[in-house]
C-alpha cells in the first residue's frame, strides 16, 4: 500500500515470498487497475474525511474497489487536512484495496 500523505508503501507478503525476497533482493508485484477520483471544492463544516470516503464507498459499493487502486486527484485534495487523509487512508484499507495513491 502506497499512501501518499505520509509517503509510504506497504502489503503483505508471505513467508514464501519473504525468503525469495531476501534471497534474491528483489520482490514482484501485480499492478492493479485503477480507479481515478477527482475532488472539486472543499467539505462542507462539520463534514470529514470519513464521511467523504464513505459516500464514495457507497457508490462504488462495498466489492467494487476489491484488489484494485485508487487515485485521488483534483483541487478537493488540496482542501482535505492531514486528519482527513488519514481517515479515508484508513478506510480504505478497511475495504481491501491493494494500492492508494
Amino acid at each position: 500500500m502506497y499512501i501518499r500523505c505520509i509517503g509510504a508503501f506497504s502489503t503483505g507478503v508471505g513467508s514464501t515470498d519473504m525468503a525469495a525476497g531476501m534471497a534474491t533482493g528483489k520482490a514482484w508485484f501485480k499492478v492493479p487497475e485503477a480507479i481515478k477520483i477527482n475532488l472539486t471544492g472543499k467539505l462542507n463544516k462539520y463534514t470529514s474525511g470519513k464521511d467523504l470516503i464513505l459516500h464514495i464507498i457507497g457508490m462504488i459499493g462495498v466489492d467494487g474497489a476489491l484488489y484494485k487502486s485508487m487515485e485521488f486527484t483534483g483541487e478537493g485534495m488540496h482542501t482535505l487536512t492531514m486528519d482527513d487523509r488519514f481517515s479515508i487512508a484508513i478506510w480504505l484499507l478497511k475495504q481491501v484495496l491493494k494500492r492508494y495513491i
